[in-house]
């Protein structure tokens, strides 16, 4: 995501700032500020940025978390009021406001706020005059990670369309471990290649160092108008000439140069991050933890104070017994996913990337093919986050009880796949379920509720009712009421598993209970009575209204899906969640929804 945005600011409490300010990196500053409350702006971090100069600055103790401190407000002046401000975001995970001074006009808080991870994002922001105002939103947890590192560039709005930010600078990154410069292709978004420009920017690095790119975008378009390389002393190392997503390259050398050279009418875009990292001598496995209980094991190296170290080397082996299958959880990724890598390998030379999606919890599906394999964490030599946690289950493939008993008190009976009650299930089972209705109320009706989360490619869940085969959609929740002496079973049939890891949906669970035959009330439309108005308010728990005509069709219309009962709390609303919606005349055998 490539964003150009504007959104206000806050005055809320300040925290510690390291801010880093350059023309050449060799030797750089530092300013610091310290929490206080901020009663006007006076109060406010005030940093003048010299013309044509680079600031990278970062979050207090970097990688430690934001916690506990509120906001973090900063606020940062060209020296030139004919130069502007140019923002980029490096690396880091934070909850971004941005003030009112961008080029996007800012109309709500929600357009304003940015959820920033580096590991999806690209955020570069434009200044539309001297000042940039920033704050960082508070975290209240501990255990949730929230750093950042960041840039920012004073730039002449009157040249930018055909220059590029920190273009024609030198960068010595000998004596600085913890730098990263992004070297981007316009001061605007990255699509903004169409101006004829040639940029280029210099580095040296130390024998004992390697220089660390990463392409986090590379858009090449009409290559024979624009050019993209990379030299080493004097000597052409890369020449650019396919698209590129997030990928690292490491090189040996002491003096670089990147050179960038577009004519009109091409749209070649990048945003690329280039730091230096020590060359590898040893791995440590410091930091690598583990921990048993009696139904999993946790491996993790987070570290929300010092984050992971550099070099690091994690091995930890997983076992799946004898007519077991496996599942991995993962809870935090907070690591570099260009650069640090947490795989699983397994069998001969199997290799799986794990950990890299954006949703949580990340969940694996592991057969016994896996056992034996060993999940390895492997970290570069720079921008370390806090790290990863996954927590490994182990459950047997033996179908769950095969009686299923309804109750006469609304409490029933859990519906799990698998013995003691584990809602994922394996490959390759055929497990058959019979519901058994309670004796003690044999006029009561059937309901089943089950949520299937199933690999609709392999397995399939049906429910025989009275010998006929209804199938049950593989994905979301299902409702179904029958009558009472209805024969019921519930039929879990799982094919080959089509890869050892994968993240294909393998569970379900539900409940099937009994309830009170309802209390039927009919109403018989015709032309002298076309309609019927319910009000739902007044209807009890089991009232069942049958509207029925001989003459056209019926149309249902409901003005309201919710309205307040007593305030403003969610529990205080009242939900058409609480009906079911039935179209026949047994209405409990044509349900239609909620």
């Amino acid at each position: 995501m490539v964003v150009s945005v504007s959104v206000i600011s806050y005055k809320i409490i300040l925290f510690f700032f390291i801010l880093t300010l350059t023309d050449t990196v060799q030797n750089y500053e530092t300013a610091t500020c310290l929490t206080e409350s901020l009663i006007d702006e006076s109060h406010m971090l005030n940093y003048t940025l010299k013309n044509d100069s680079f600031m990278f600055f970062q979050s207090p103790n970097f990688p430690q978390t934001i916690y506990n401190t509120s906001t973090a407000n900063f606020r940062c002046k060209s020296e030139n009021q004919n130069q502007k401000i140019w923002l980029a975001m490096l690396f880091g995970k934070a909850d971004i406001f941005l003030s009112e001074d961008l080029t996007s006009e800012c109309y709500t808080d929600s357009d304003c706020f940015i959820e920033y991870n580096s590991n999806f994002d690209i955020f570069t922001f434009e200044i539309n005059n001297d000042m940039l105002k920033f704050d960082v939103k508070e975290e209240h947890s501990e255990e949730t990670w929230k750093a950042f590192q960041a840039a920012l560039v004073s730039y002449d709005s009157s040249t930018a369309n055909n220059t590029c930010p920190l273009s024609n600078q030198t960068f010595d990154f000998s004596g600085t471990k913890d730098l990263t410069v992004p070297i981007v292709s316009s001061f605007y978004q990255l699509n903004n290649g169409t101006a004829k420009k040639a940029c280029s920017w210099a580095f040296t690095i130390s024998p004992t160092q390697s220089l660390k790119v990463v392409v986090k975008n590379l858009t090449i378009q009409n290559n024979e108008n624009s050019f993209v390389s990379l030299h080493a002393d004097n000597t052409t190392i890369k020449n650019f000439t396919d698209n590129i997503f997030d990928e690292v390259f490491y090189y040996n050398g002491t003096f670089f140069t990147f050179n960038f050279f577009n004519e009109n009418n091409s749209n070649t875009s990048f945003f690329i991050l280039v730091s230096a990292v020590q060359k590898v001598v040893n791995f440590t496995s410091d930091g690598c933890n583990s921990y048993n209980n009696s139904q999993s094991v946790t491996f993790l190296n987070v570290n929300n104070i010092k984050g992971y170290p550099a070099n690091q080397y994690c091995d930890n082996t997983l076992i799946i017994p004898k007519n077991y299958e496996g599942v991995l959880y993962f809870f935090e990724n907070d690591y570099e996913f260009c650069c640090d890598t947490l795989s699983l390998k397994y069998g001969t030379n199997q290799s799986y990337v794990l950990g890299i999606e954006k949703e949580f919890p990340l969940i694996y599906k592991l057969t016994r093919d896996v056992n034996g394999g060993h999940l390895i964490f492997r970290s570069d030599g720079n921008t370390q986050g806090a790290g990863y946690k996954a927590v490994f289950e182990t459950f047997e493939c033996e179908c769950a009880d095969r009686h299923l008993l309804t109750s006469c008190d609304e409490t029933g009976d859990f519906i799990y796949p698998m013995k003691d009650d584990n809602e994922n299930y394996c490959s390759n089972m055929f497990c058959e379920y019979q519901i058994v209705p309670n004796a003690l109320c044999p006029d009561y009706y059937i309901m089943i509720e089950i949520d299937t989360k199933l690999n609709n490619e392999t397995d399939e869940l049906r429910l025989s009712v009275n010998g006929s085969i209804v199938i049950i959609p593989p994905k979301g929740k299902s409702y179904m009421y029958y009558p009472p002496r209805t024969n019921l079973f519930l039929i879990l049939e799982s094919g080959e598993p089509l890869l050892p890891i994968s993240k294909n949906d393998k569970s379900f669970f539900g409940m099937v209970d009994s309830i009170k035959p309802p209390n039927f009330t009919k109403i018989n439309l015709d032309q002298e009575n076309p309609k019927y108005l319910l009000w739902l308010n007044d209807t009890n728990k089991g009232d069942a209204i049958t509207v029925c005509t001989t003459d056209g069709m019926l149309e249902i219309f409901v003005s309201n899906e919710w309205y307040a009962v007593y305030g403003e709390n969610e529990e205080d609303y009242f939900y058409l969640k609480q009906y079911q919606l039935f179209d026949g005349s047994d209405m409990m055998k044509s349900f239609v929804g909620t």
